[in-house]
Parts: structure tokens; C-alpha cells; sequence
């Protein structure tokens, strides 16, 4: 006899259906949503420079965000889990990526900047919250 496990992925994802698997849980280490990153962020891209970056969420409910302290960007933004990343254009004709994987308390992170049109290079890349 076969028993049912406490967690029942289907398609690698966590599934709460009943009738196929009970009450499922979410284990401690999966995450149970992604990131708020809303609010202004300190970015820190040696090389390049220091910033501060702005998130808020646009009427049609995307995050949008803009950058004060370096090339002053405006940019989509994009959270899956832990990853933040934002796709970005400015108006001197850079564009570009930054994309940061954050910490468990998501106030933090790691990450890269890639240039895709005005300059060139890859580079690492600091994130974090700023201070209230």
C-alpha cells in the first residue's frame, strides 16, 4: 500500500487540490510568494556608479522604475521568487538590464548589469533597501 506524501507537486509546482492529494502544505523551503520591491532601492555598480532607484506600481498594475544618480533610467521591472530584474532605457540612447537575485528577507542582493545598446560590458551589481 502506497501512502500519500505530505506535499503533492504536480508539474514542479505545489498543488493544493484536494481531491488529488489532500490538504497539501507549503514546506519552510519553498517560497509561498515572490518579493515586494516597491519602494527606493540603493544600487551600487562599481564602474559604473551609484544610484538610487525607484519602484512604484503603474496604474495598469506593472512595477515601473526610475533611476536618479547615474544615467537616470526608466525601466520595466520584473520579480519572479527571489529575482529582480529590470529591462531599462534612457534618454541619452543607453539600454540595458540589471537583474539582482535577493535575499531570504528580500532587502538585498547580487547581481548584474548588462548594457545592450550605447555602452558595452557586463558588471557586477549591489542592491538594497534604502533606509526610510
Amino acid at each position: 500500500m502506497r501512502t500519500r506524501s505530505k506535499y503533492c507537486l504536480t508539474a514542479g509546482f505545489l498543488a493544493a487540490v484536494t481531491a488529488a492529494c489532500g490538504s497539501a502544505q507549503i514546506p519552510p523551503n519553498v517560497p509561498s510568494s515572490e518579493c515586494s520591491v516597491e519602494g527606493r532601492w540603493l544600487n551600487d555598480t562599481p564602474h559604473v556608479g551609484q544610484s538610487t532607484i525607484t519602484v512604484v506600481r503603474a496604474p495598469d498594475d506593472t512595477l515601473k522604475a526610475t533611476e536618479d544618480g547615474t544615467s537616470n533610467f526608466d525601466g520595466a521591472v520584473k520579480v519572479s521568487g527571489r529575482t529582480f530584474r529590470i529591462d531599462f532605457k534612457t534618454g541619452a540612447g543607453y539600454e540595458g538590464w540589471y537583474e539582482w537575485t535577493l535575499d531570504d528577507a528580500c532587502n538585498a542582493g547580487n547581481g548584474k548589469l548588462m548594457f545592450t545598446a550605447g555602452g558595452s560590458g557586463q558588471y557586477d551589481s549591489a542592491v538594497k533597501r534604502a533606509p526610510r
